[in-house]
């Protein structure tokens, strides 16, 4: 789990509201702390409660324009070099990288694909 402490907030987890089955260790940490708002309930009720309340659910998670949808059906369309450059980048070291900028370890294939829209724009350098 990523996440960050800082001094004046406390630990903040990135993310939204995803409790899937895997995230165990986060259900008992809710399961512990105590809500602010409900006596003799704990965080994990109220998030419980919540998502009984406004369920968190969606198929359609590229999106542009603020919110719509972007029409990728699930595929990235990735090209085999594509592939082969995102395989290259996983099995680099990190001091190989140290040095490289994000052109220097993908070609053109890689920046022109859908899977550029999920940070909300498609991008072809």
């Amino acid at each position: 789990m990523d996440g960050i402490f800082d001094p004046l907030r406390g630990f903040i987890i990135r993310g939204g509201r995803e409790m899937e089955n895997h995230f165990e260790c986060l259900w008992d940490l809710f399961r512990s702390i105590p809500s602010l708002e409900v006596e003799d309930a704990s965080v994990l009720d109220e998030f419980y409660w919540l998502n009984k309340e406004d369920p968190n659910y969606s198929k359609m998670r590229a999106i542009v324009n603020k919110g719509q949808n972007a029409h990728t059906d699930g595929k990235f369309t990735l090209s085999d070099k594509a592939l082969e450059e995102i395989i290259h980048l996983f099995l680099a070291t990190e001091e190989s990288l140290n040095d490289k900028r994000i052109n220097d370890v993908f070609s053109k294939d890689f920046f022109c694909i859908q899977l550029l829209a999920l940070l909300a724009y498609h991008v072809c350098f």
